[in-house]
């Protein structure tokens, strides 16, 4: 994987991120080096979009499979939900998509 698509997380994502199967973890991983290169960053107000031929190119995969990888996934990425410590200790609920 070049430089640029480097992809740093925290402790808190890693603990967030054990229960993904690889499919999963690879849509959040992609949406992170978007995020960086696009200069959007990473809200509920920015959509991001992450297409078939992206999954593949990054994942040295056909079209169609990243396809169905990605069908299957938005649907149990969309139902996942985890948790995370804001600065203040305070908890907070998310949902990955």
């Amino acid at each position: 994987m070049p430089r640029s698509d480097l992809v740093v997380k925290t402790n808190q994502l890693n603990s967030a991120v054990q229960n993904l199967s690889l499919p999963e973890l690879r849509i959040i991983q992609l949406a992170i080096v978007d995020a960086r290169e696009t200069g959007k960053g990473l809200d509920t107000k920015t959509p991001l979009r992450i297409d078939a031929m992206r999954y593949a190119q990054a994942f040295d995969t056909t079209r169609q499979n990243a396809y169905i990888l990605m069908k299957q996934s938005e649907e149990t990425l969309f139902n996942r939900r985890f948790t995370y410590f804001d600065r203040e200790k305070k908890p907070i609920k998310s949902r990955w998509l």
